[in-house]
């Protein structure tokens, strides 16, 4: 796990969840129920080397990735100097990343808190 400042790593696998055009993005923990209307953006694409799926059809993929876009804010389709979507932490991620670090903090006697 990171420590430094501005660096903070949170533990366990996590999923990003997706709202209406406008919300937050949520990252949550993988076991953590999914947020209400919400989308998960991560999906399992192969397991032990192999294919869980079919592959996408090009057509699928591009409207895929054109609805994607559309969902995006404008100031985060710039090509130079794009701004992030927000992304919210739930609060199972939040306290576990913040025990995690106290209990590093205090095993390697460091006083940082984590940031976000």
């Amino acid at each position: 796990m990171k420590l430094s400042t501005g660096k903070l790593t949170a533990p366990g696998a996590k999923q990003v969840y997706r709202g209406e055009p406008g919300q937050p993005d949520v990252l949550a923990l993988r076991t953590e129920k999914p947020p209400a209307e919400r989308e998960p953006l991560l999906h399992p694409v192969m397991c032990g080397g192999v294919r869980l799926t079919q592959p996408e059809s090009i057509p699928d993929a591009q409207q895929r990735f054109e609805h994607d876009l559309r969902w995006l804010p404008v100031p985060a389709r710039l090509l130079t100097g794009p701004i992030p979507v927000d992304v919210t932490w739930t609060p199972v991620l939040v306290q576990s990343t913040e025990a995690l670090h106290r209990s590093l903090a205090a095993r390697h006697h460091l006083e940082r808190a984590p940031n976000r």
